[in-house]
């Protein structure tokens, strides 16, 4: 169906993310701390160029990293509805910067929990979510069931 409203369209917004996807590459929750300064900038970049989601205004955090989540296949994530902003005690994000650092603390917990309990190996995952990465595993075990 024929979109109603100006640009961007959604596939303008992917259009114009591929270049940073690109530099993210496959940069993972766990690494996040060990990004470089272009894979900081491209989620920095991320970040802006989905803020232009909705027709009008700019998209919260929610629609921002759900955009991402599903565009890095699960690698970046979680996405952060209500559920999942509860479950970490975090507000509504308003800016890169604040979601950056949020991600160098989830990497940090993850990290954290696999030094206690060992790599999240693919055998200890149930068959149907072993293919998933880390962002959307935790997005899985924090938000909506």
């Amino acid at each position: 169906q024929e979109a109603h409203h100006s640009p961007p369209y959604l596939d303008d917004l992917i259009r114009q993310a591929q270049p940073q996807l690109d530099i993210v590459g496959h940069l993972t929750v766990p690494g996040i701390s060990n990004r470089t300064t272009a894979q900081d900038d491209a989620l920095r970049a991320l970040w802006t160029i989905f803020e232009a989601l909705p027709v009008d205004g700019s998209a919260s955090c929610v629609g921002i990293t759900k955009a991402i989540l599903l565009l890095t296949d699960g690698r970046i994530g979680p996405a952060l509805d209500s559920r999942v902003r509860r479950n970490l005690r975090v507000p509504q994000l308003s800016t890169s910067d604040e979601w950056i650092r949020l991600l160098d603390e989830i990497s940090e917990d993850v990290l954290s929990f696999e030094a206690i309990h060992r790599r999240l190996l693919r055998e200890t995952i149930p068959e149907e979510f072993a293919q998933l990465e880390y962002g959307r595993l935790y997005d899985m075990a924090l938000g909506p069931r």
